[in-house]
């Protein structure tokens, strides 16, 4: 299949846009603390509105990655055969997910000794939430949108192109609607991966009207949706002024009101763009930036309390300090994502290892 130039580099930027946000949060939650608990005002803290501003610019990634999915997988009427794509499914997403759920299992353990992590308790609780590190939260809500994958492919074929782009939209509203004003217990609840549903059927259907190129248009839509955002980076600044770390409803979620057509606009003008240069190998790692990124961003902010105190981040101007870390984060994550390839493509020799695990998945589906 042909690689498209302008989804490859959604996919790099959106990997950058995560690492982010997780960033940012760091500053973000600080300020709210040294506000709410220290008594500081928001004069007092260097540069506050670049925090919120690259916190709330960066949200469009969770739904772009998403649309992303939906717009392949549902262009493939190969994906129908509900045992091959889960079994194509589960060798690629979901062992790396399992690996990794391990891997920061062990990783948090020592936490529960030195009070990061309230106690052994704490930690069962996080893995049966689906979240055994923080961000992991994605790859179990996919997981059940991959499971409903085959069904929403064989209704895009019962219906015509149009009623299928209606059906999209209305459950990206819906779906707004109802994560907007709702809350969940598990990562891995069926209730969410079926809410994104919406972003995962709109990207199949943005990318099928934006067949016409026109970079001018799509710099526009991109505009646009950053447009939006900056409106969200506002509501979040009033937050932080307040000293508030939780409203009632979410400002800057995947599902709020604002980021939901920002995120839509910021696709569909990638969609839009042509472009030439091939950055398929940046964009192939994306997957395990991903899943690699907060525990190296959770290492750094160790190493920094260890040696500097738990409020250095807080004395360093966020402004200059949060892009240096998202590019010093970015590359370790690149680099322990080639790391990682390597040392499982030495494993996994042959795929022995993973057709052994997807044939017990069968024999366990199947009920043998």
């Amino acid at each position: 299949m042909k690689r498209e130039g302008n989804y490859d580099l959604l996919r790099i930027i959106s990997a950058i846009a995560v690492i982010m946000i997780h960033v940012s949060a760091s500053w973000f939650n600080g300020t709210i603390t040294s506000i709410s608990e220290s008594g500081l005002l928001i004069a007092d803290i260097q540069s506050p509105f670049w925090i919120c501003l690259y916190n709330s610019l960066s949200r469009f990634a969770v739904p772009c990655f998403v649309m992303l999915s939906g717009a392949f997988i549902l262009d493939n009427d190969k994906n129908m055969e509900y045992k091959k794509f889960y079994s194509k499914s589960f060798a690629k997403i979901g062992i790396p997910t399992i690996i990794f759920s391990i891997l920061y299992v062990f990783y948090s353990i020592p936490g529960c000794f030195f009070g990061e992590i309230r106690g052994i308790g704490t930690l069962l609780k996080n893995i049966v939430k689906g979240a055994p590190m923080y961000h992991l939260w994605y790859l179990y809500m996919l997981i059940g949108v991959y499971v409903l994958a085959p069904v929403v492919l064989r209704f895009k074929n019962s219906v015509s192109e149009k009623s299928f782009y209606k059906t999209a939209f209305i459950f990206c509203i819906w779906a707004c609607i109802s994560h907007w004003t709702g809350t969940r217990k598990l990562n891995w609840d069926m209730g969410q991966s079926f809410e994104y549903l919406g972003y995962f059927m709109a990207g199949y259907s943005i990318r099928k009207m934006g067949k016409h190129k026109n970079n001018l248009k799509a710099l526009l839509m991109i505009f646009l949706g950053f447009l939006i955002e900056l409106c969200a980076s506002g509501l979040e600044y009033q937050q932080m002024k307040a000293g508030i770390s939780e409203l009632p409803y979410e400002i800057i979620g995947p599902y709020c009101p604002l980021i939901v057509p920002a995120s839509i606009l910021i696709f569909y003008g990638f969609t839009l763009l042509d472009i030439k240069r091939n950055f398929a190998k940046l964009s192939d790692l994306t997957f395990y930036i991903y899943l690699i990124h907060a525990g190296v961003w959770d290492f750094i902010g160790k190493l920094l309390r260890l040696t500097k105190g738990t409020e250095f981040l807080m004395t360093l101007d966020g402004a200059v300090w949060i892009l240096a870390f998202v590019m010093v984060v970015f590359i370790i994550s690149c680099l322990l994502s080639k790391l990682y390839l390597y040392l499982w493509g030495k494993l996994d020799k042959d795929k022995k290892i993973t057709n052994c695990l997807v044939k017990a998945v069968r024999l366990w589906v199947n009920g043998e």
